[in-house]
């Protein structure tokens, strides 16, 4: 998902997004939270590994307040969210070969991913570059209001409304 010498994975953007989701709290990602046996106790959980991430707990939520002011937008509806688009270029040509669209609400952080292992150019259904703010981003969309479905509206880090 990034140029350069240390590629990232959709997991370590959707943690490190997950860090101004959660007002500036930084927690170790993972995929699944609690299991439950067949009459509902939990057998296991992830363990709380929350912590401030930039300095103190006032400047962290600042930093995450900022950061989602940033990359506000408004999801079908009018819930605050955040998002970010991108794309990696096939080599030195005007093609793409990964585009993407990561983004948040305070519930919920979701990484988007179009791409393959190989080094194919991304084109879209009629045949034109592939860029993250239009399938990715769509897909993130779908998603996530999909996912917040009778969820209540939380206010962004920070008590605003991004994208306002």
């Amino acid at each position: 998902m990034a140029i350069g010498r240390y590629p990232l994975r959709p997991l370590d953007v959707a943690g490190a997004y997950g860090t101004f989701a959660a007002g500036g709290r930084r927690a170790t990602p993972h995929l699944v939270a609690k299991v439950r046996d067949e009459s509902g106790t939990v057998v296991w959980e992830s363990p709380d590994t929350t912590r401030a991430a930039f300095g103190g707990d006032d400047r962290s939520r600042r930093v995450a307040a900022e950061v989602t002011s940033t990359l506000g937008t408004v999801l079908p509806g009018g819930r605050p969210a955040a998002l970010r688009t991108g794309e990696a270029e096939h080599g030195n040509s005007p093609d793409n070969q990964d585009a993407w669209a990561v983004g948040y609400t305070p519930q919920l952080v979701t990484a988007v991913w179009v791409g393959s292992d190989d080094e194919r150019r991304l084109k879209d259904a009629s045949g034109r570059k592939l860029t993250g703010d239009v399938v990715p981003a769509d897909i993130w969309r779908a998603f996530m209001t999909n996912a917040h479905q009778g969820l209540p509206v939380r206010p962004a880090p920070g008590g605003s409304r991004p994208g306002r």
